[in-house]
């Protein structure tokens, strides 16, 4: 969805809240960090923590289309974290695999919400609450994204992906790379140890042309993704996985997730206005609603009426009943695959 389509959800949302101790502008901050991400990851000592939670200038979306493969700015839409925005990043995975996906870091945002920086120390007692409103947008716009027609299908809503499908040059050995990144086991501290441990799984000229060329980015993703695994390892602690069987469909559930490189660009930008989401009777409120839920338990535990953990599980209760809640047999489903529901 579009900046200022989250700008105009958020002042709405935010009127529920009249008498509110939140940091707005860490929550704007954290709201528009998924479309924008220039942050910046540090091992200290042998944990990764984000140390920058810059937000980019709006004049660098425009460089969605052309930037590094390997930048944030770029895996945020295109790659391996189109689950920030509700969507696929892999057309083999079926609908359950991204929802939990999706789910599981909304659950390590929400942990980070209570903790922040001191999501690390042991053991996490009540006296190192550290309150972040930036994690807490983050879910935020996961959420509001989940109700974008470019974003996810949903029933009773019509909707056309384009059959053309946008294919990124050499993005096999890409994705080859990240597979890579993702199944290093031991920390790596630098570029070029990190270059020395690609070189021993790709041989070909060019390949290691391609790594040493973009070796610095690929290092900044690497570390993202060693902060991803230790916060899960973090946040598995503080909620109850359920397994909740959905036989009947509601008007509205979510029944597909897009997947972005099926789109083209245009027909992106055309169906991610807010307006989409208001054309649908009760569509509107309904995203309103789940948005407040998140931000009213992200103020009780603020305000020390719920514990980091009733926190933690009330949010993923209504995340697998009511803001992903999704039917069985639309969770076997591919994602990544052409609909005319027109």
């Amino acid at each position: 969805m579009y900046i200022v389509g989250h700008y105009i959800i958020l002042t709405e949302l935010l009127e529920n809240f009249k008498e509110n101790t939140f940091d707005i502008e860490r929550l704007r901050q954290g709201l528009l960090y998924p479309d924008l991400p220039c942050g910046k990851y540090e091992f200290q000592g042998t944990k990764v923590s984000m140390v920058d939670k810059h937000v980019c200038s709006i004049k660098d979306i425009k460089s969605l289309l052309h930037t590094n493969y390997f930048k944030p700015l770029f895996q945020s839409h295109r790659g391996v974290y189109a689950f920030l925005h509700s969507m696929s990043w892999d057309p083999s995975l079926n609908v359950k695999q991204v929802r939990d996906k999706i789910i599981q870091y909304i659950m390590n945002f929400v942990v980070l919400s209570v903790y922040d920086d001191n999501i690390f120390k042991k053991p996490l007692r009540n006296d190192l609450i550290k309150s972040n409103e930036f994690w807490i947008g983050i879910v935020l716009h996961i959420i509001m994204d989940s109700y974008s027609k470019a974003h996810t299908i949903r029933l009773n809503i019509p909707t056309k992906t384009p059959s053309q499908k946008y294919f990124l040059k050499h993005k096999a050995f890409k994705d080859e790379i990240k597979n890579v990144l993702i199944n290093i086991k031991n920390n790596i501290y630098n570029p070029q140890e990190l270059k020395e441990v690609l070189f021993t799984k790709f041989d070909k000229e060019e390949e290691r042309i391609y790594i040493t060329k973009r070796i610095k980015y690929i290092y900044a993703t690497y570390k993202m993704n060693v902060f991803d695994k230790q916060i899960k390892n973090v946040s598995k602690n503080f909620y109850k996985k359920k397994s909740v069987k959905v036989k009947t469909k509601n008007t509205y559930d979510i029944t597909n997730f897009q997947y972005y490189n099926d789109q083209k660009s245009l027909y992106h930008k055309q169906y991610d206005f807010l307006l989409y989401v208001r054309k649908y009777k009760g569509l509107y409120e309904r995203m309103i609603q789940e948005c407040k839920v998140v931000l009213d338990l992200f103020k009780q535990v603020k305000e020390g009426h719920l514990t980091p953990k009733q926190y933690a599980n009330q949010i993923y209760t209504h995340l697998v009943s009511h803001t992903f809640h999704i039917a069985d047999d639309d969770l076997k489903q591919k994602t990544g695959v052409v609909y005319d529901t027109q």
